[in-house]
């Protein structure tokens, strides 16, 4: 009782199981074909071609049989060997058109889908990206284009599997009726047989899936990262500094023995299922063979049929395998298709254009006063506020610098600003609008930074400063001269048109770290922006140029808004007021004078920092 219970219960799972592949599978193709219409015309084609094609053989082998049998007719036989010929050459030139034509469409479709996954990348929020749980959901959508672990998580070949379970069905179907007719007896043992054979196979397939997806991607995974180690000249410092090179191979030894273990384990608990499923499937043909033999010698089946079904037989039970192993490779990627559709469906993007939110016009663009109303955050999964109940307010014009320890809430601060993160408690307000009720496009028009940790694309040196923007040559010039990098750029074999980097482009030019800090600092000062952030983007210059450039900086900005952090004190002195913040909070509010006069946190900062350079000082005096 209790195993025909959990027998129902199985068939009932994988019905449902069933249900959600073939949901799954349709919405694939229906998006497929909105991509390209031909796409699916050309695939049903090949299905129709591919299930149709073995009655050639059957129908001609009856046809030639049946005639030696009635009479020696060497004509007819030879029209009928002649034209089964060329039936199969017809069939062979459309399939290799079909199939040609199904590759240049499946490859142009894959590549779609992935620009479209790239696309949604760009559009998430920041403050989803920072989010673990996209990061992974991305690379699990990402290895049905690009499988790390498996072949059957391939696009292209889940497309192929598709396609031969779909022409191997409809293949049974035929080969079904054909037996019926025949006589309906034959296709009993078949079936019964059949349905047991891919019930085990689909119970050991879940079970060999649930390994590779839950132990060995994952095991895959590191030691893909510990490859990229040993392998990516980022790396190469540390590993020889530390000499890591025997850490990393143990560790890679390790991962592969294991992972090699757990292949075992799966393939030998699959292949003992495969091996009693191909038995059934072997008893249930041996059935079918024997009933076959016992109406021919009846003579209720003739001996042209009785050649005709034993052929008939065989290609069912082989269409059958086909079925079952492409279903189950289907099933496996499925999990990986699920993660591509979660990952395009679930994940929102605050900054999608809402029917509700305002432009801006250009003057509230290029001058603007930012407000802080109370505003509150931490991160996913934090118990701690970051910032706590924040309010302040920056006008049109002024010059701030926001100070504080490491993890005290500056960097965060900012992206809040930015619109990288949604304030968890509180408004953000631009010239009295809600920050988030502007259109997202119009409000990055209006502020602009340079982080620490900010990126130099690999392309010209032009492209770096204005991107998709066209600028007069002559404005570019100013603003390079002013933060020190003409001279450099002037010495560049194209100038501007120089091409930076050395991946993409064997005569690209590298720069130096301070050189494209420099050039990053010039990037944002191009940008028409009402307010301009400096996040520490001068970290790893000396006090002295940075305390230059962010006094050309200051120049370059009047009359517009300018936040700066740095924990240079003596950065800050030009600023019209310094914002001081501790464990989330503003412990501290004045200009430079009314801080230090303050003797407060501020006081105590800087004045750390002039001990610490007055030391320096008579240290080198020393040498």
């Amino acid at each position: 009782m209790r195993i025909c219970t959990g027998f129902r219960l199985n068939i009932m799972c994988e019905g449902k199981a069933i249900m959600r592949k073939i949901k799954n599978i349709f919405r694939l193709y229906c998006k497929m074909g909105q991509i390209d219409q031909g796409f699916i015309w050309n695939l049903a084609l090949m299905i129709l071609l591919n299930s149709l094609h073995p009655l050639n053989g059957f129908y001609f082998l009856y046809y030639i049989i049946d005639s030696l049998e009635t009479g020696l007719d060497i004509r007819g036989t030879f029209t009928g060997l002649c034209l089964m010929g060329a039936i199969e050459f017809a069939f062979y030139l459309i399939a290799r058109k079909l199939k040609i034509t199904d590759r240049e469409k499946t490859m142009k479709i894959k590549n779609k889908l992935m620009l479209e996954l790239q696309e949604k990348t760009i559009s998430l929020s920041y403050q989803n990206l920072e989010n673990p749980e996209t990061t992974l959901a991305q690379k699990k959508a990402l290895e049905i284009f690009y499988p790390t672990q498996a072949e059957y998580m391939d696009f292209q070949n889940v497309l192929g599997c598709v396609q031969a379970l779909s022409f191997s069905v409809l293949q049974l179907l035929v080969l079904s009726v054909l037996l019926f007719q025949i006589h309906w007896t034959l296709i009993i043992p078949l079936l019964v047989f059949s349905v047991v054979s891919l019930w085990l196979y689909t119970v050991a397939g879940d079970k060999k899936f649930q390994v590779w997806d839950k132990e060995l991607v994952s095991i895959g995974r590191k030691l893909s990262y510990f490859q990229e180690m040993a392998t990516n000249f980022s790396y190469a410092k540390e590993i020889r500094l530390y000499t890591m090179g025997d850490w990393i191979v143990a560790k890679m030894k390790a991962l592969t023995s294991t992972y090699l273990r757990g292949i075992r384990k799966s393939v030998l608990n699959f292949s003992m299922v495969g091996i009693l499923s191909n038995l059934l499937l072997g008893l249930g043909t041996g059935l079918s063979f024997l009933q076959l033999g016992r109406l021919t010698w009846m003579g209720a089946i003739q001996t042209a049929n009785f050649v005709s079904c034993v052929n008939v037989v065989r290609t069912f039970e082989a269409s059958l395998l086909r079925a079952v192993e492409n279903y189950m490779t289907i099933g496996q990627a499925m999990s990986y298709l699920q993660a591509y559709w979660s990952y395009m469906d679930y994940l929102s993007s605050p900054e999608a254009v809402q029917p509700e939110q305002k432009l801006l016009a250009d003057s509230d663009c290029r001058h603007g006063e930012i407000r802080f109303e109370h505003v509150s955050f931490k991160y996913p999964g934090a118990q701690d506020y970051t910032l706590k109940d924040v309010s302040f307010c920056i006008r049109p014009g002024e010059k701030v610098a926001l100070v504080g320890e490491n993890g005290s809430g500056k960097t965060t601060l900012v992206k809040l600003l930015l619109r990288l993160y949604q304030p968890e408690k509180g408004k953000i307000f631009w010239n009295g609008q809600d920050i988030a009720s502007i259109q997202y496009s119009d409000y990055m028009k209006a502020v602009t930074a340079v982080f620490q940790d900010f990126k130099i694309l690999e392309d010209t040196v032009k492209n770096n400063l204005c991107f998709m923007e066209p600028l007069p040559e002559e404005k570019i010039w100013k603003v390079l001269e002013k933060t020190g990098m003409d001279g450099k750029i002037h010495s560049l074999p194209n100038g501007l048109g120089s091409y930076l980097g050395k991946t993409m482009y064997d005569n690209g030019q590298e720069l130096s770290g301070g050189e494209k800090q420099k050039l990053a600092i010039a990037r944002v000062l191009l940008k028409n922006a009402g307010m301009v952030i400096m996040d520490e983007p001068t970290a790893m210059l000396s006090p002295r140029v940075e305390y230059e450039i962010y006094t050309h900086f200051a120049e370059l900005v009047k009359g517009r808004s300018a936040v700066y952090i740095s924990h240079r004190m003596s950065s800050c002195r030009f600023c019209d007021w310094i914002m001081v913040l501790s464990n989330g909070v503003i412990c501290e509010k004045g200009s430079h004078e009314e801080l230090i006069a303050l003797n407060g946190e501020y006081y105590k900062m800087y004045m750390a920092q002039a001990e610490f350079y007055r030391d320096m000082d008579a240290a080198e005096q020393q040498l």
